[in-house]
C-alpha cells in the first residue's frame, strides 16, 4: 500500500513559549508543516526541512490562515490536511491510528477524520477521593420541565417534546428564556419569525466544529411542513472565491401551517457521540399554533446544556 501523504498546518498568533515543543510532538507525522504566522513578529521555529514558514505580519485569523494552507497543499497534491493549533500537541501513535484508520475503509465521502476527545480525564480515583467527591456532593435538583401556561390544545405535543428534552441533555440543562405568544423571538443562537405566510427560523451554525441542527416535530396530526431545511455558508472573506476554512454559516428552517392546530418542536445543536446518540450543547423547544386565518402565533424555551 502506497504511503499515506498527509501536509499539515499550524497558525500562530503571538503563542507562548511551547509552541516549539508542540509543533515537535507531530513534525514527523506529516510530510511537509505549513506554519502560518499571523503575528507582527517573526518567531524562532525548529530547524526542520518540512517546514515552510508563511509570515502574514498581521492577524488575518485563522480561517484565513487555514485557507492560505489548504490551497498551497491542494497546489502541491496532497488529499488530506492536518490542523492544530498553536497550543495543542499530540500523544504518540495518535497519527499513526488515525492514518491506519482512512487506509482501511472508504473515506471518499469523508471530509474529516478526527482522534475522539476522551473528556473523563479523572477515570480512576481512590478511595478517599470518592469519599471526598461524596461529601462535597450537592443533591442533583428536579429539573423537569414545567407545563405551566402550555395551552390545552398542544399539552400532549408539548409533553413529548419536553420529554425529548430531557433524553437529550441527560437532565442537565439551564433554562435560559421563556417567551410566550409571539410573533418574533431572538437570541445569540438564532431568530424566529413570523412573516405572514410561515415561521421562519435561522440558527448559527458551524458543521466543521462537528455540531449539526436537527429538528424534531411532535403532532397527532401534524399542522405544520416543514418546506426549508437547509444550510447556507456565510459569504467568503476578502476576495476568495470558496469559503474559507472553519467558517460557519446559518442553517435554515421553514414551518408552513398545512390546517388549523398546533405541532411542538425540539431543535438541538449536537454533535454525535460515537454510541449514536446526541450531544446537544443548545436546545430549542417550540410550540406553534396556526389559527383560522392562517396566522401563526408561537412560544419558545431556550435551554443550554450544563453537563454531558
Amino acid at each position: 500500500m502506497a504511503k499515506l501523504k498527509v501536509a499539515g498546518v499550524v497558525v500562530l498568533y503571538n503563542p507562548d513559549e511551547d509552541y516549539i515543543d508542540n509543533i515537535n510532538s507531530y513534525i514527523n507525522d506529516v510530510d511537509i508543516l505549513y506554519v502560518v504566522d499571523n503575528s507582527d513578529i517573526k518567531h524562532e521555529l525548529p530547524n526542520n526541512k518540512k517546514i515552510k514558514y508563511i509570515f502574514n505580519n498581521d492577524n488575518l485569523g485563522v480561517a484565513k490562515a487555514l485557507n492560505m494552507a489548504a490551497n498551497m497543499a491542494i497546489d502541491s497534491g496532497y488529499k488530506w490536511l492536518l490542523t492544530m493549533d498553536q497550543d495543542t500537541r499530540f500523544n504518540d501513535n495518535v497519527m499513526d491510528t488515525m492514518k491506519e484508520y482512512i487506509n482501511k475503509n472508504d473515506t471518499k465521502k469523508d471530509a474529516i477524520v478526527v482522534p475522539w476527545h476522551n473528556t473523563k480525564l479523572d477515570l480512576v480515583k481512590s478511595e478517599e477521593k470518592i469519599q471526598s467527591d461524596a461529601a462535597e456532593s450537592v443533591p442533583a435538583q428536579d429539573n423537569s420541565i414545567s407545563t405551566d401556561n402550555v395551552p390545552s390544545a398542544v399539552l400532549q405535543d408539548f409533553e413529548e417534546a419536553a420529554a425529548r428534552v430531557e433524553e437529550l441533555t441527560g437532565g442537565s440543562f439551564t433554562e435560559k428564556e421563556v417567551c410566550y405568544e409571539t410573533y418574533s423571538y431572538s437570541d445569540e443562537n438564532g431568530s424566529f419569525r413570523w412573516d405572514g405566510k410561515g415561521l421562519e427560523i435561522m440558527l448559527k451554525s458551524n458543521p466543521t466544529t462537528g455540531y449539526f441542527w436537527t429538528l424534531e416535530q411532535f403532532g397527532e396530526k401534524l399542522s405544520f411542513e416543514t418546506t426549508t431545511d437547509e444550510y447556507i455558508q456565510d459569504e467568503p472573506v476578502g476576495t476568495e472565491s470558496e469559503p474559507m476554512v472553519g467558517v460557519g454559516g446559518t442553517q435554515k428552517y421553514y414551518l408552513t401551517p398545512k390546517t388549523r392546530g398546533g405541532d411542538a418542536f425540539v431543535l438541538d445543536y449536537s454533535r454525535q457521540n460515537s454510541d449514536g446518540t446526541r450531544a446537544p450543547a443548545v436546545v430549542y423547544l417550540l410550540y406553534a399554533h396556526a389559527d383560522e386565518g392562517d396566522e401563526i402565533t408561537f412560544s419558545i424555551r431556550s435551554y443550554t446544556v450544563t453537563e454531558q
